[in-house]
């Protein structure tokens, strides 16, 4: 059983969200003969460097706040929440970053994890 409502936690997650997630920009629109005929953008190695390091603080924030391994055993760092309160977190993420990126922004940090929420 959790020790949090899904409700209390949807409002921790939704403060630490909006004080700590990093915006995207948003991406205009593809319009036929405008802008690279580069289908491939490579970044140069400071910029890989670069990303990487602001994915790992990213992750470190998140596990700092309780929202880095939210299903896993408390004595590993986790918060022994069900799978529902994960994918509430996720969707939330996901969501935060669209909002906060539609109202434009730096070019935020993309997470460390397989979803990648700043790129």
């Amino acid at each position: 059983m959790a020790d949090i409502t899904i409700e209390e936690f949807e409002k921790e997650a939704r403060a630490f969200l909006e004080a700590n997630a990093e915006k995207r920009p948003v991406e205009k629109a593809f319009v036929w003969g405008e802008g690279s005929d580069n289908f491939y953008r490579e970044k140069d190695r400071e910029q890989e460097a670069q990303n990487a390091e602001e994915a790992k603080k990213w992750r470190q924030k998140k596990f700092d706040a309780g929202f880095g391994w939210i299903t896993g055993p408390k004595e590993y760092g986790g918060r022994e929440l069900p799978p529902s309160y994960d994918r509430l977190y996720s969707q939330m993420e996901a969501m935060a970053q669209r909002e906060l990126g539609s109202q434009g922004g730096s070019q935020g940090e993309h997470q460390a994890s397989s979803k990648g929420i700043f790129a």
